[in-house]
């Protein structure tokens, strides 16, 4: 009778951790997809830069070809569905970006889409002269 309890015991301590594993792994690869800098060849001078450390926070940095300055729009991410993430900003106000099989995503920027492709895991931040 008690190896049958410590048994039970056992079991269900092994199921619970398998759950909450299971649990904890998914909710890390939510948003781990973003996680890094990615540039596009189409922008060769922008890039977008995902935080997940930073309560999932993006940074897109670009130069404004009207006032010639270099410019980088900060806000937050999430994911909407399976195959799409929100971003939300000032510029970009809840602008859907959705992933592709070449490690990246495509977003519409001004009326026209631009493929974006991560250059790195690691978060890359631009110090620029102001």
């Amino acid at each position: 009778m008690k190896r049958q309890t410590t048994f039970v015991i056992l079991i269900i301590t092994c199921l619970i951790v398998v759950v909450f594993v299971m649990k904890k792994t998914k909710e890390n690869s939510v948003h781990a997809y973003l996680k890094g800098t990615y540039t596009s060849k189409q922008l060769p001078f922008n890039s977008f830069v995902f935080d997940t450390e930073d309560n999932y926070t993006f940074y897109y940095y670009h130069y404004d070809e009207f006032l010639h300055t270099q410019t980088v729009e900060k806000g937050t991410f999430s994911k909407a569905s399976e195959d799409s993430f929100i971003l939300e900003s000032e510029y970009f106000d809840g602008k859907g970006i959705y992933p592709n099989k070449n490690n990246g995503f495509s977003i519409i920027i001004n009326n026209k889409e631009y493929n974006f492709t991560r250059i790195s895991r690691i978060p890359i931040f631009i110090k620029w002269n102001e």
